[in-house]
């Protein structure tokens, strides 16, 4: 009587057939869930990206504010409500402001401060006051 006593190596083409079975049943009870998640993996980017150019926009308007630039030149620089700063951005507010009693009121253009307010693609906005030069 002979024993087989020799194992073999490999896989049959029964378990083969098996195994990517069972993979596939997997990838398709995932995918569904993980689908979202490819699709709107660049959105932090976006935001992030969106959120630096308002910052950068502002920077720029403060970087005009010289010493010898006036409120109502900076406002003419700056240009009007509605109207694009750096392309991507747009000019929201571009006024003069006074607070009497704390409240928000406009002002005349022989006013001290000069409100500006950006908003970018996502609606988020920065709005920054701007004084005379002491």
């Amino acid at each position: 009587m002979r024993t087989n006593t020799q194992r073999r190596a490999g896989w049959t083409l029964i378990e083969l057939i098996l195994t990517i079975l069972l993979v596939a049943i997997a990838l398709a009870a995932v995918v569904p869930f993980l689908g979202g998640t490819f699709t709107r993996s660049n959105e932090p980017r976006t935001q992030i990206v969106d959120a630096m150019e308002l910052q950068s926009g502002i920077e720029d308007i403060v970087a005009l504010q010289t010493p010898s630039t006036t409120l109502p030149q900076l406002r003419t620089r700056v240009g009007p409500e509605g109207g694009t700063w750096n392309v991507h951005l747009t000019i929201v507010e571009n006024r003069f402001v006074g607070f009497p009693g704390g409240a928000e009121t406009a002002a005349p253009a022989t006013n001290s401060l000069l409100k500006i307010t950006l908003r970018n693609a996502l609606g988020e906005r920065i709005t920054r006051l701007f004084s005379d030069p002491l």
